[in-house]
């Protein structure tokens, strides 16, 4: 069976630890796509449905935390993860108190790194997949039940 693709947003201004992070990514079956800062992220999120973003702190236009911010607004925001060289725990506090799911600090072990974010998504796409499972189920045994008491209450009733 075939692991399902994802798509992942990775955020940097600077080209180089972008195109890494993408390259790693799509080394693990993530489909990538780029964004320079967190203006273009914002504007790619309107018509892309992610699974995966992946952000600097430090950009031009809107940085990093205003762009994840933004994201936890969202009613199904996908698995965030920081890369960033700014280690102030202030920042990195706030960030896992808002929801942030990961952080990792520059040098990267791309390798890992990688293959950690398919583990993240993995257990997400799970736990989303068995929560709408569960939903469903819950649904159709109240659609049951509610058959069988129309049913109860159709026989008990006197016939004309």
């Amino acid at each position: 069976m075939e692991q399902p693709k994802f798509l992942a947003l990775v955020v940097d201004d600077e080209e180089i630890p972008r195109q890494m992070l993408e390259f790693s990514l799509r080394s693990e079956g993530f489909e990538c796509l780029g964004a320079s800062d967190g203006a273009q992220a914002l504007s790619m999120l309107e018509s892309h449905s992610f699974d995966l973003v992946v952000t600097d702190i430090r950009m031009p236009n809107m940085h990093g935390h205003a762009l994840v911010v933004q994201l936890l607004t969202m009613e199904h925001p996908p698995v965030i993860a920081v890369h960033t060289s700014v280690v102030e725990p202030r920042i990195v506090k706030d960030l896992m108190r808002r929801g942030v799911d990961d952080i990792v600090f520059k040098p990267t072990d791309y390798k890992a790194f990688a293959a950690k974010m398919m583990m993240l998504v993995s257990r997400r796409r799970l736990t989303v997949d068995n929560a709408q499972q569960s939903k469903q189920t819950a649904t159709q045994a109240s659609n049951s039940e509610d058959a069988e008491s129309d049913a109860t209450k159709a026989l008990s009733s006197p016939s004309a």
